[in-house]
């Protein structure tokens, strides 16, 4: 597999074990050579997963329609790479 999609939420959850279990998850597909994209905030568990794979020497690909980055640019992450076009009418 050449990537994965890891789909998480902005908040980091009500237990600590939510963030360690991504950080987990991310550092095996790093270790496998896998990327990983992921829905390209920079909070909670999104930020948790950017964070593990890039620490680890991966490849991190942020996917966010750029409605939502134009809506939240204080936390738009650097590393988002991949806009999504807006939704069709």
């Amino acid at each position: 597999m050449r990537s994965v999609c890891v789909f998480c939420g902005s908040s980091a959850g009500a237990r600590p074990e939510y963030v360690a279990a991504a950080q987990a998850l991310v550092g095996e597909l790093v270790a496998r050579g896998t990327r990983v994209v992921y829905g390209g905030a920079s909070v909670g568990l999104m930020a948790a997963v950017a964070d593990a794979a890039l620490a680890a020497g991966g490849e991190v690909v942020g996917v966010m329609p750029q409605a939502l980055i134009d809506r939240m640019e204080a936390w738009a992450p650097p590393h988002t790479d991949k806009l999504t076009p807006p939704p069709r009418p």
